[in-house]
């Protein structure tokens, strides 16, 4: 039932007293570490299946994750009698249904969906598909640009507009979005005003 692990990462796996925290690069065996753990709890009986949640950073090793465990499961079943086999049989069926080995994206969106209420949000949202953000990122661009040519009372915006042209601001601003999301920063609610003029 043991993959192999070595020193620090068998640690990880059989430490419960504290809160711990993992970090190696890419390829190290983050993925197989809390694969163990997932399953060391299980053989330790310090809780079930429904009561673990495994989160990793892509679909790709969630799906992998999931895919070992229930593996090891099986291996456990195969390898034990009696009530020990009852166990892993049963935890078998559960992750099959209840094992929640998901990404950060994926639980956040399941608890969000179990109070939309309280979140203020459609029950059906769901996590953006590849390219369905650019998408939005670019209508949002476009909607800006109008909003911001139908404000300028004035005249002032539209020479700004003329000079760097409309596709430079469909462009930038999908990129600047991104760039200040990136860094953390929050994006507060403008209202729609003049840009400076271009200068000579």
């Amino acid at each position: 039932m043991k993959m192999k692990l070595n020193e620090e990462q068998q640690l990880a796996v059989e430490e419960f007293s504290t809160d711990l925290l993992v970090m190696a690069s890419a390829g190290t065996g983050k993925t197989r570490v809390l694969t163990q753990k997932y399953l060391h709890l299980l053989a330790s009986r310090k809780c079930e299946v429904p009561q673990i949640v495994a989160v990793t950073f892509t679909h790709k090793a969630a799906g992998e994750m999931r895919a070992r465990i229930r593996e090891e499961m099986k291996n456990a079943a195969e390898n034990s009698s009696g009530a020990d086999r009852e166990y892993w049989l049963r935890q078998l069926e559960l992750v099959e249904v209840s094992a929640k080995i998901t990404t950060i994206h994926g639980l956040c969106l399941s608890i969000l969906k179990q109070h939309p209420i309280e979140a203020g949000i459609n029950p059906q949202v769901k996590i953006l598909g590849e390219g369905e953000e650019d998408l939005f990122k670019a209508k949002a661009a476009s909607s800006a640009l109008s909003c911001l040519l139908a404000a300028d009372q004035d005249g002032t915006n539209l020479p700004v507009v003329l000079a760097l042209g409309a596709e430079f601001f469909l462009r930038a601003l999908p990129a600047l979005y991104t760039v200040i999301k990136e860094a953390g920063t929050e994006i507060p609610s403008l209202s729609p005003h003049a840009l400076p003029a271009p200068s000579d």
